[in-house]
C-alpha cells in the first residue's frame, strides 16, 4: 500500500496541482499519458 500512496503523490504533485483541464476527458487522457510516461 505504501508504493501506492507514494506513487499518487507523485501524481498529484506533478500533473494534478500544475494541469489546466478543460474536460474530464481530457483529464483521463493526461493521467493515461502520466501513466505511460512513469512506466
Amino acid at each position: 500500500l505504501n508504493q501506492i500512496e507514494v506513487w499518487l503523490s507523485i501524481l498529484a504533485r506533478k500533473l494534478l496541482r500544475r494541469g489546466n483541464f478543460f474536460s474530464t476527458a481530457d483529464l483521463k487522457a493526461q493521467i493515461l499519458s502520466f501513466i505511460d510516461y512513469f512506466n
